[in-house]
This record gives structure tokens, sequence and C-alpha cells, in this order.
């Protein structure tokens, strides 16, 4: 890939991502100054590059190289802020994620340099989805806070993203007409990467009557906390959902003072590890308003020294922990700017670790990132690193907070009414 003879200080250094079968390569090439130019031709599949070499074989100053958008160029053997320009047709959306895809881009461009694109716009057709969308790469995207139901954008979306992303003066044509309305050009300058924006959630005065909270996991102790709270604060229906849908002994008593409440409470048994289950969960029914909080509480321990650890014991852990608050937040997507309550109870062992709790130390931490996740994104969210818990929860009912290190009872309802 390197060449020392050629370096991208003495000219224009091009680089075109998913080249495929050189459609843009054969109008850029002609009009490129052979002597002071460099051109890459990339792709992920090295018959477009054989078949390149033969098509462009008069072009001296072209290169040919295997790039993957989803994996950092440094990993791949580019250095860092050296092209000029960067070229993409019909490629950028097919990347997983794409806010990681320019900051790929981010790092391959000098500054000043410019991304050049142009991709098709979000139609929803039976076309494409008959063409592309019966394809495993169509559905690869793993941003689905951004792409909430489809792979593409429209250019309101595409200049969102650049914005959030760093880049500046950007030009696109107008999403109107026959043409530009179904492909849109877009282009944008390398400026200053922006810090994300961290977004703590707002105190929460007084919840929405007319509204919905659901807390997973609820039954067993912290969540019972959690919707007391929230019915001082107002909250008038309330969505418990657990595997089981059993009150354990120890919580009974906090669950019959939201019984006997004016509060509307729904219970439904729910695995938060199928994603089929969560989505159903923010369905709006006319008896049942819309989801305005969520607090996420669900959660197993299956421990076990690391040597007794296995993969089925992690997925059981992994489970209601991790996988439950990632398809939540899948599912909430941009919703996720209107809730009032965005809460996830954590574990010190993810920070701390923790004797025989592999699998939950590092389902905690799964979960965090979550949270940081949505936090990077402006999307209020926060979590809370619990001891043992004296009282109410698991770790009471299974003996595991008799010890003056427990957190108090009376403790974690403060710290639940500061953090919602």
């Amino acid at each position: 890939m390197k060449n020392p003879v050629m370096s991208s200080e003495k000219g224009l250094y091009v680089f075109e991502i998913g080249s495929g079968t050189g459609g843009t390569s054969s109008f850029v090439l002609p009009v490129l100054n052979p002597h002071s130019s460099r051109y890459v031709f990339s792709d992920l599949s090295q018959a477009f590059l054989t078949n390149a070499r033969a098509r462009f074989s008069r072009f001296s100053f072209i290169e040919y190289s295997i790039f993957n958008g989803d994996k950092h160029p440094g990993d791949q053997g580019f250095n860092s802020h050296e092209i000029s320009a960067i070229l993409a047709t019909n490629v950028i959306h097919a990347t997983m994620h794409l806010a990681s895809t320019m900051a790929t881009i981010h790092v391959l461009l000098r500054p000043g340099g410019h991304i050049v694109f142009n991709e098709v716009q979000n139609p929803g057709t039976l076309i494409e989805d008959l063409t592309y969308g019966l394809t495993d790469g169509w559905w690869m995207l793993t941003d689905t806070e951004r792409r909430v139901t489809y792979p593409l954008l429209r250019v309101a979306e595409w200049q969102t993203l650049f914005t959030q992303c760093g880049f500046k003066n950007v030009w696109t044509t107008p999403d109107e007409g026959h043409i530009f309305s179904q492909q849109a050009i877009l282009v944008a300058q390398c400026g200053t990467l922006v810090k994300p924006t961290y977004l703590s959630p707002e105190p929460l005065v007084r919840a929405d009557p007319n509204a919905s909270y659901l807390i997973t996991g609820a039954v067993g102790g912290l969540g019972l906390i959690a919707a007391l709270i929230l019915m001082e604060w107002g909250a008038r229906h309330l969505f418990f959902v657990s595997r089981r849908d059993k009150v354990p002994d120890e919580a009974m008593v906090y669950y019959e003072q939201i019984e006997k409440s004016s509060a509307h409470i729904r219970r439904e048994k729910c695995n938060v590890a199928d994603p089929t289950q969560i989505a159903r969960l923010f369905e709006e029914t006319p008896e049942w308003p819309a989801c305005a909080g969520v607090v996420h509480a669900a959660g197993v321990l299956s421990d076990g020294t690391i040597t007794k650890q296995t993969r089925a014991k992690y997925e059981e852990v992994f489970g209601p922990k991790l996988h439950g608050c990632y398809y939540l937040h899948c599912s909430r997507g941009y919703s996720l700017q209107k809730l009032q309550v965005n809460l996830v109870m954590s574990s010190m062992a993810g920070f701390g670790g923790s004797p025989g709790q592999s699998n939950h130390s590092c389902g905690n931490t799964g979960i965090e990132s979550v949270v940081d996740f949505d936090r990077k994104m402006g999307i209020a969210g926060s979590s809370i690193a619990w001891g043992a818990v004296a009282e109410v929860g698991y770790a009471a009912r299974h003996s595991l907070a008799n010890n003056e290190g427990a957190v108090r009872f009376e403790h974690a309802w403060a710290v639940l009414e500061v953090r919602m």
C-alpha cells in the first residue's frame, strides 16, 4: 500500500472506498494529473481488484487495496491524516455503524480534506427491498439508534451525521426533483473532531400521570423501590415485567403498597433476552399509554470459578442483564430522547470485580457501555453500580447482604431519588 516515492504531500491523494466495478474510477482517473496524483482503488473483494488492474492498467498512478470501512485504517496498513479526498458511491450505507465509519474517514483525511460521495436516499420501495433487501449485508447495521427502520438515510439525516462527527462546510444536492430525491450527492470537509456531549438526565420533578413507566425485573427488589418513588412523583401507569412474575416474600410488603395505591399496574411475564418479546413492550394501545421512562433492573447470577465458567453460564447472565439492556436500547431508538427516566441497575462488580463472578462482572461492564453510548449520542441516561442491598432484592434474598458493607435500604432509596 505505502509508496515512498509518491508522497501524499507532492500532490493529490485520492482514496475511493468500495470501488466495485470501477464505474466512478472510470470518470475520475482520466482527469487527474498522472505526475502529481495518487489514487487508491479499494474494495472488500479481491475479484474486483483483479478486474480493475486489467481495466485501468494504463494509469500508472493507481494502487489497489483491500479495505474494510468497519475497521480502523491503522490496522489495515494506512497512515493517518494523509488523504486529500475520499470518494464513495452507494457504499457508506453498507457499513455497520455510520458514526464509526465517519470516524474512520476522519482518521484517513488530512486536515481540510474532503469526502465526496453519492447515496441512494431512503425510498423504502419494493424495488430496493427485493433487489438489495434479500441480501445479508443490507441488514448488517448496528446503529439502530440512528437507522431505526431502514439502512438508508435522507439528506437531512446525513447532514446531522456530518455535524455530529466533526465535519464542516457540508454541501448537498437539493432533496427534490426526480433524480436528487432518489440519489443524493454529498460533500463535507474534515474539521476538528468534536468531543461527544455527555448528557445527564434532568432531575425528575414530577412524573407524567398520562404516560407509562416500564420496569424490568420489577418485582424483585430495586425495581419496586423505583416504582414507589415514581408513584410519589405522580406516575399512575406502571408496567412490571419479569421472567417469572412472582413477588419474593421479602418484597411483598413493598408490592402491597403499590397494589393498594390508585396507580394502574400491568404485570407480564417477559424474557428481556428475547428481542421479539422486548419489541411488544413499547406498543401503544388505547388501553395503555406511551412509555415515558425505563428502569432496567433485570439480572441473574450463575457463579463459578474461571475453570468452571462455560459459555452457557455466560449466556445465562448476559441474557437478562446485557442483552436485555441492548435490546431495550434498540427498541426505544430515537424515542429515548423523549424519556423522562432512563436508568440501568448495574453492579460494582463491573469495575471492581467479584470472586467467582466473571460473567456478572463482564455483563455489568457491558450495560455501563450501553449507557455511555447513549450519552455520547446526546441521549440522557444513567446507571447505578450497586453493592449488596440489604432488606430487599437478590442479595438480601440469598443472604449476601448480611454484613456491615451492605447498602442500607434507606440509602438505596435516597440514591434512586437522586438518579431518577
